[in-house]
Parts: structure tokens; sequence; C-alpha cells
């Protein structure tokens, strides 16, 4: 059995900007569309999957990538469907967490035929989905970095979520179609910075916002954004014995990197459950370790990046990376 490690980093460590790794825009077509994507580093190896949280985009890691060392992995900073420069997915779509998941498998074996084991890099929504696929497909990831997991659980008051869920995403997907409200560059940054309620940074804002909108059809200096609010509700959400189920099987090499001040840290029945998730990870992982980052929040990797790449590096200094094959397929 391996020991879940647990660690909270309370030094001044430096980062430095150690990538000399090239950025390309790269753009796959899928049944409904494209999914877009930031790809750091050489094309013909197989990367790094980096996925971000709902309502964020692929450059919620700007700040951090140049920071790592990966030993010349590369990363693939995807969009999900309706983020960033992806396309929305069909009009009348309902989201739902599993339809993410196959979205997700779809591009790993599908798209990318021939890749071997998989490497994740996530953040909040993007952790969730990558702590379930790693637990379904136990035998094909190879590590697993989460900042800042957003696990949602079933609750007793689970009927009454999903009524006022389904309710509002028929309201979003009615608006859709229609260009939503627009403002200068401007406005709509100091609008997104107030309407995160001090969650990121003014910094950080201005990084997502980069990938965060569009151009209105109407007024050449006006934008609007261009995330998709129908998938903002998640329809779908797992129970606690499903969520422990799948952190039981889960085999990679994991690391777990919470803020001072995230998602988690209050103590009651959540915060145990994911103390015993990261136990149940512990008893088949390899590598397990847990960080908490002093006086983050829970876009730290954005806000403070050079917090949180000595930790990253240093779980990959470990040789949980691997290169698999050859990413010529892309």
């Amino acid at each position: 059995m391996n020991a879940l490690r647990r660690s909270i980093i309370r030094c001044g460590i430096q980062a430095r900007n150690i990538s000399t790794r090239e950025v390309s825009e790269v753009t796959i077509p899928v049944p409904w569309g494209h999914i877009a994507g930031k790809w750091w580093g050489t094309r013909d190896k197989q990367p790094i999957i980096a996925l971000h949280g709902i309502q964020d985009n692929a450059a919620s890691f700007d700040r951090l990538i140049p920071l790592l060392d990966t030993g010349g992995v590369p990363i693939f900073s995807v969009d999900l469907p309706g983020h960033g420069n992806s396309d929305r997915l069909p009009p009348g779509y309902l989201p739902h967490y599993t339809d993410t998941l196959i979205i997700l498998r779809y591009l790993i074996k599908d798209v990318f035929k021939g890749w071997g084991k998989i490497n994740f890099l996530t953040h909040s929504f993007g952790s969730s989905l990558c702590f379930a696929y790693s637990g379904i497909y136990p035998d094909e990831v190879q590590s697993l970095v989460s900042l800042e997991c957003a696990r949602l659980y079933m609750t007793s008051n689970t009927p009454e979520n999903i009524r006022s869920t389904i309710d509002k995403v028929i309201g979003y997907s009615r608006k859709s179609s229609l260009e939503p409200p627009s403002d200068t560059y401007d406005q709509m940054l100091d609008k997104f910075y107030k309407g995160r309620k001090g969650r990121v940074t003014m910094v950080a804002s201005e990084v997502l916002l980069s990938r965060g909108l569009t151009k209105s059809s109407a007024s050449e200096d006006k934008f609007f954004y261009s995330r998709d609010y129908v998938t903002r509700p998640a329809l779908g959400v797992f129970s606690l014995d499903y969520w422990n189920e799948l952190a039981s099987r889960i085999k990679c090499s994991t690391l777990v990197v919470e803020a001072e001040k995230g998602l988690y840290r209050r103590q009651g029945p959540i915060r145990e459950a994911f103390l015993d998730q990261l136990k149940l990870i512990g008893n088949n992982a390899p590598i397990c370790e847990h960080v908490v980052v002093p006086k983050g929040g829970h876009h730290v990797h954005l806000d403070s990046p050079e917090k949180v790449a000595p930790i990253v590096n240093n779980f990959y200094s470990k040789g949980v990376l691997v290169e698999e094959v050859s990413a010529s397929k892309k």
C-alpha cells in the first residue's frame, strides 16, 4: 500500500521561465464544428492534455505552462466546447456531465488515434472530468495533476437542484442564438473582474479574456463573452459513493494541489469526503501527493503561477511523465 504524502508548502521558492516552447493554435474538426486549443512545444510528441475550469478557457494555463519543466513533453491546452475558441454544441443541447466525458474520450481515442497513456494537467471542472476519466479508464492514464478540483456531489436536495438546473439551461438555450450584450474591452474587463468577486486578479482576468471575447457584429469597438452560458449549469452530478468508487480505481501518479482559500478547505462533510478520496487514490497510485498553497484562491495557478510551478515540477521530476508515442497523427 502506498502511503499518501501530504505537505504544505511554506517557502518562497522562486519559479523562473524555463520554457522555450513554441505556441501554436490548433483546430480539431468534430461532428458539431471544431474544438480549439493551444499547443505548447513540439508537434511530434504526445502532449500532456490540459483542461480548464467551467466558463474559463485554454488561456487558464498561459502563466503556468512557461514555468513548467516537462523534459520536452509538449502541452495541449484545450478549449472545452462552448468555451474560448471552440464551437458551441448544437442548439437545444442540454449539457450533461457524462456527455463531456464522452467528448474527452472521443478526442483521445478517435481524433488522437495511437496515443499511449495520457498525462493530464487540470483545473477545477477540468480536474473533475479527468478524475472521473482516470477512474473509468485506470489503465490508460499515466499521471494526473489536479489543481483545485471541483467535484460536485448529489445531496438530499438534488431533485430541487436538477429542477432548477433544467429551467436555467432552457432559459440559457433560448438566448444562445442571440448576440449577448456587448461593451468596450475596458468595460468587459471591469465587468469580468467584478463578476468574479475578487476570486481572480486583474492580470488573470486579462489573460482569460484574451481568449474569452468575440467582436460584436453591431459595433467594431465592442465585444461580448464568447463562452456559452448553456455549459454553466451541470446535469448528471455523481453520488458520493460513485466518486469514492472512482477514487478507488485510480492507478496513475497523482498530484492534488489545493489553495489555502480554495474550494474544499472548510471543515465539514465535503472536506472529509475529499480527504477520504485522497486516501483511496493513495492505495493504488505509485505516487499520490497533496500540497496546499498558502494565501491562494481557486485560480492560484493563474494568479500566482510562481507558487504552483515548483510543486508541479517537483512532481514531474519523479519520472511520472513518459513519452509513449509520436503525436504525428494529430
